[in-house]
């Protein structure tokens, strides 16, 4: 039975890490974490077994590796002298101070350029660049207007039903019927100025 890296690299006093940057040093595996795979050279001393997890469908939800078995024989094609150790183990360590800043890079550069398409005060994102553009621009404007008047229009049909037409016709009636009392008041005064009516 195959040992793994990090079992190889317990018995040798080094990390797993440490391990396959060993093999690697010596032309038996190749590529970076996390995607090494076993050279020609390696073959001799290495089985590969590829596994899969996950229900099918989409990528997110399986998960596929690949599991390295090394015979123990293979201690013998490695340099593993105190010295050399040493070497290993401040070069892993440099590696990953390297992957870290470039990360740390990446992440700040993207941060960057997002801050960069946001900020009002970057005349890209001010000023239209074209007549297309403003068109655009327009069209949106037009678009959330009309939508605007679509989503109140039911709302405001309610409102009026149920809110303003009832008030207005309690102060129709209201007013209406004292106009009305007045009108008839009037009716009822008799005239300033008696009338005379002829006699012939």
């Amino acid at each position: 039975m195959g040992k793994s890296a990090r079992q190889l690299g317990e018995k040798c006093g080094l990390s797993a890490q440490e391990m396959n940057y060993a093999l690697k040093e010596a032309g038996l595996l190749d590529g970076e974490p996390g995607e090494r795979f076993v050279t020609e050279k390696g073959k001799a001393f290495a089985t590969e077994k590829d596994y899969h997890r996950g229900p099918g469908g989409y990528p997110s939800y399986n998960v596929d590796w690949t599991e390295i078995s090394w015979d123990s024989a293979v201690k013998n094609q490695l340099d593993l002298s105190p010295k050399h150790k040493q070497e290993i183990r401040e070069a892993v360590k440099e590696e990953r101070r390297l992957r870290r800043e470039a990360k740390a890079e990446a992440s700040r550069l993207y941060w960057e350029a997002v801050e960069q398409k946001s900020d009002p005060q970057n005349e890209n994102c001010t000023k239209p660049s074209s007549d297309i553009d403003k068109w655009i621009e327009i069209g949106g404007i037009l678009v959330g207007v009309v939508g605007g008047v679509i989503l109140i229009i039911p709302k405001a049909k309610v409102f009026w039903r149920e809110k303003v037409k009832p008030t207005y016709q309690k102060v129709v009636a209201k007013f209406g019927k004292k106009a009305k009392d007045a009108s008839s008041d009037e009716d009822s005064i008799p005239d300033s100025e008696p009338t005379q009516s002829k006699v012939e």
